[in-house]
């Protein structure tokens, strides 16, 4: 706990206030201490369910790059995939000449 003294203008006679402040731990320190169980602190019997110091993590970033990945690879598949119809209706035109409808 921090106690502050605040002083007030010297016109007012008034005595000085103390404030009590709270630390708050921040969101991201609460979500880190609780995926590595607070071994810092804690004892090492004090280990979470499921995390052990030698897991694999994967990250956001990892996980947004895998996906534009495969994003790229199907959007190139599909690319190629169009550029040979495109090829085969381009022979077929030129062997037999343009298709007529009836």
């Amino acid at each position: 706990m921090i106690k502050l003294g605040i002083s007030t203008p010297k016109n007012i006679c008034a005595p000085a206030k103390e404030i009590d402040l709270k630390i708050v731990p921040s969101k991201n320190q609460e979500c880190v201490d609780y995926f590595l169980g607070d071994k810092r602190a804690g004892s090492p019997d004090d280990k979470r369910a499921g995390f052990s110091d030698y897991e694999d993590v994967t990250y956001v970033s990892e996980v947004i790059f895998l996906l534009m990945a495969s994003n790229r690879n199907r959007r190139m598949k599909m690319e190629a995939a169009r550029r040979r119809a495109l090829r085969r209706k381009a022979l077929l035109m030129t062997l037999w000449g343009p298709i007529k409808s009836n």
